[in-house]
């Protein structure tokens, strides 16, 4: 069984960029893989950032698709954006000096009782209070560290 972890929104916005198509399989088969085992965690931000960059990012794609694509995340909407996630996320910002968006994704996974983060933005490897930070293009799903 696997934790529950939490998936940054640039990992979710890979499985559609054909430019990458490396990180696009892996960032297919990671989602697939927390999908099968109920360990998918996103919160609002990452849904909101979601579809604000396949908007922009993918003309080609029909925003009816587009919107799909986004809504197909909305039942592993699990982790909070609220007053108590920003203030954690200050006190996160003070502590380790992330950048703000950062800092937001990091707050919602800890409060979405998360025990990984997937994201190439940060140190991989880097635990973070009990967040542990996974680069998923240098570890696959089926590392025995996420057991």
């Amino acid at each position: 069984m696997i934790d529950r972890v939490f998936v940054d929104t640039n990992i979710v916005v890979y499985t559609r960029d054909q430019a990458f198509p490396e990180k696009a399989s892996a960032s297919t088969v990671w989602l697939r893989t927390l999908r099968a085992n109920r360990a998918l965690v996103v919160s609002p931000q990452v849904i909101n950032e979601a579809f604000a960059v396949g908007l922009a990012k993918f003309k080609s794609i029909p925003r009816a698709e587009i919107d799909g694509w986004v809504r197909s995340f909305l039942p592993f909407c699990t982790a909070p954006l609220d007053t108590e996630v920003v203030a954690l996320a200050l006190d996160l910002h003070a502590e380790n000096q992330f950048r703000w968006w950062d800092c937001l994704i990091l707050a919602s996974a800890l409060k979405g009782n998360c025990r990984f983060l997937l994201s190439e933005d940060m140190t991989h490897r880097q635990t973070v209070r009990s967040v542990r930070i996974l680069n998923p293009f240098q570890v696959g799903p089926a590392d025995p560290l996420l057991s």
